[in-house]
């Protein structure tokens, strides 16, 4: 449980900095930051998913809000409780009477205002519909009157809204309900309060800026439509007001419901969870926080089945981020079902032997522009079948797929996808990115990687290696024996040609159009990192000792090191300048647990690497920068104080520290 005291709330550089997030389980949620100024264009207080998990609108932006004493006049005593930013100034400035902030089990604002009296608000956001609950209640001293201003957005959550441009939203308003239109296909925006009076005078907000798009160099000012006023006195008879958004539910459902179900569901989440008794805090709470908000990411498609966000706010499902995230949001914490829905929906979707890498979030066709979320796939298949054993789905439908896999992988697939003489994958062509360092600037393919990518070769070992299981399982002798004869193939020629006896470590790529690059980045940790592993002992340490020499951080690996001439140390700027750094020396969060498996692969489990692993978690979770209250975010800056960048809440930085410490012993549900 987070919560932030009212030092911490007034000081808007980092109650603006710090973030909050509810999601509703099919790609739906609430964010702002815990000044409550929205300080990006994905901050709403409902953002709907119309096609989940995908098609999200933005509707509910804010609310304005002001409580005026007892025989005050409404414009000159009111106090202001809201907080925006109108041309670099901050006005109103409501964050500073603000006393207490707390995520759980929703997010909860507390005020206290100059004449002494305390309103407290409080948000929860309703499971498998876009739903959301705003309650207002005067907790101590003398009443007043408290008006609300909701103001409304109602545009794709990646765009912005101007007075001047396009068409708006066509509002009525009938009583103690406000309905707002979302497009010709979709379900309107509808507002049920319980206010005393309202007052139907249309205002429009000008010019909201919003700081954290401004800083990453994108469009930052909205419009904001505020077409209804409510009041209600509080004090006396009547301590609460209430509001209940909805696109497509039910806004006539009593608020109450909604929050009782919201503290039940988190309180639901978290029963259960066991962590180590020598993980001190703030680790063990970190663990335990983590390992209750994984339905964040865990979520529901249209058709019911389940899949992984890849984060928020703006990340729809990856097949790469899922099939890496999926062992620690699901089998660490006892979800078999989850992930073997998961696992099947991709196998669904396979065409050409690969896994979608993308589900676009407007819902098109899928992309099959990668050469490692089908390998990771294969992984996610062996892990499952390791931890549920009995389940006949392994063998009996995905082994046949998977063996289809590893044909198209030899005779070439998609992208120049295809196995080379030397046993080695081979993977793309020109300018394309078919490895996870893939940012692109128009025709630029920032870390092309074309050629033998290092850890491509590691997964595909593993992957023949499973198969070759697999196929003994099944048995399909000669599969078995075709796999097992393409791995050490595959072996032998990794250690001839990864191994860099000149420098240390493994080469990056081999055999690219400019020759082997023996770059340090962190791709070759999963050399050492996974399962099924190609290299000797004294190899893997050489790789470990390296990574953590030159890349390791409290928050994860660089992923360039600093002594290459193309390192960035801060992630920032515009989008083509953000892009051209991505890979090029930011912290990536995920990759603290490939490093950590290795660790213990290449150094062996014993007291020692526990007590490092255990200092690592307590690291982690002391040191790093919380953008994201109940997240690791994507990336961080690659030097101290390793400033949080990119997004908040991502789902694979999550899902390997929630691995490893399952795997290590440190986390388990009862």
């Amino acid at each position: 449980m987070a919560t932030f005291d009212a030092s911490f709330c007034r000081d808007l550089a980092r109650s603006a900095h710090t973030e909050w997030l509810e999601t509703n389980g099919i790609g739906g949620y609430a964010s702002g930051t815990v000044a409550g100024m929205p300080t990006r264009r994905y901050h709403a207080l409902l953002v709907a998913s119309l096609k989940p998990p995908t098609h999200r609108v933005a509707t509910l932006m804010a609310m304005d809000e002001t409580f005026t004493p007892p025989g005050g006049a409404q414009d000159d005593d009111a106090y202001a409780m809201s907080v925006f930013e109108y041309d670099g100034v901050v006005h109103p400035t409501g964050h500073l009477c603000l006393v207490e902030f707390a995520s759980d089990p929703f997010p909860t604002w507390r005020w206290r205002l100059p004449n002494g009296s305390e309103l407290r608000r409080e948000l929860a956001i309703a499971h498998g519909e876009n739903t959301v609950a705003i309650r207002y209640t005067l907790t101590d001293g003398p009443g007043g009157v408290l008006r609300l201003r909701p103001r409304l957005v109602c545009r794709d959550y990646h765009s912005l809204r101007r007075h001047d441009v396009g068409d708006h939203p066509a509002v009525t308003i009938d009583g103690r309900q406000l309905t707002a239109s979302l497009g010709e296909y979709a379900p309107p925006l509808v507002i049920q309060h319980d206010a005393d009076e309202a007052d139907a005078t249309e205002i429009w907000y000008r010019d909201v800026q919003y700081a954290v798009e401004r800083k990453r160099g994108q469009d930052y000012a909205e419009d904001h439509l505020s077409p209804v006023e409510v009041a209600t006195t509080l004090g006396g008879a009547r301590n609460a007001v209430t509001l209940v958004a909805t696109v497509g539910g039910d806004a006539n459902r009593p608020a109450a419901s909604l929050f009782e179900a919201g503290a039940r569901r988190r309180s639901s989440e978290r029963d259960g969870i066991r962590v180590a008794g020598d993980v001190p805090e703030p680790a063990r709470g970190g663990l335990v926080d983590l390992a209750g908000r994984v339905s964040d990411y865990v979520v529901r498609r249209g058709d019911k089945r389940r899949t992984i966000l890849a984060g928020y706010p703006w990340f729809a499902d990856w097949g790469r981020d899922t099939m890496i995230a999926l062992p620690g949001l699901t089998l660490a914490v006892g979800d078999e079902d989850a992930a073997r829905e998961i696992i099947d929906t991709y196998a669904r979707h396979c065409v050409d032997g690969l896994i979608p890498n993308r589900f676009p979030d407007a819902g098109e066709e899928p992309d099959y522009n990668t050469a490692d979320a089908t390998l990771w796939f294969v992984e996610a298949v062996r892990r499952y079948a390791e931890h549920k054993p009995q389940d006949a789905i392994a063998v009996d439908e995905w082994f046949p797929l998977l063996r289809e896999v590893m044909d198209a992988h030899r005779r070439g697939t998609r992208h120049n996808i295809h196995l080379a003489e030397d046993g080695l994958l081979h993977a793309g062509d020109g300018a394309s990115q078919l490895t996870w360092m893939d940012a692109k600037i128009g025709d630029w393919a920032v870390t092309p990687r074309v050629g033998k990518p290092v850890e491509i070769n590691a997964l595909w070992y593993s992957a023949l290696r499973t198969v070759e299981g697999l196929a003994r399982r099944a048995g399909d002798g000669a599969t078995e024996a075709a796999c097992a004869a393409d791995a050490e193939r595959a072996r032998e020629s990794f250690i001839a040609r990864f191994v860099n006896a000149a420098h240390g470590g493994l080469y990056d790529v081999v055999d690219s159009p400019d020759g082997d690059d023996a770059t340090v980045r962190p791709n070759q940790i999963l050399a050492a990192g996974l399962h099924h592993r190609m290299l000797p002992n004294d190899a893997e340490r050489d790789v470990v000792d390296l990574v953590r020499r030159r890349l390791l951080t409290p928050a994860g690996l660089r992923s360039l090191a600093p002594n290459h001439p193309a390192y960035c140390s801060v992630y920032e700027g515009s989008p083509a300048e953000r892009d051209a750094s991505y890979h090029q020396g930011p912290v990536w969060g995920w990759l603290w647990g490939p490093y950590f498996t290795a660790l213990g692969n290449a150094y062996g489990r014993d007291a020692e690497y526990r007590a490092t692993l255990v200092a690592a978690l307590s690291a982690l979770f002391s040191e790093r920068d919380i953008r994201g209250i109940g997240g690791i975010a994507e990336i961080y800056d690659g030097r101290a104080p390793h400033a949080a960048r990119g997004c908040p809440w991502q789902a694979w930085s999550v899902a390997e520290v929630l691995r490893v410490a399952w795997e290590e012993g440190l986390l388990e549900r009862r």
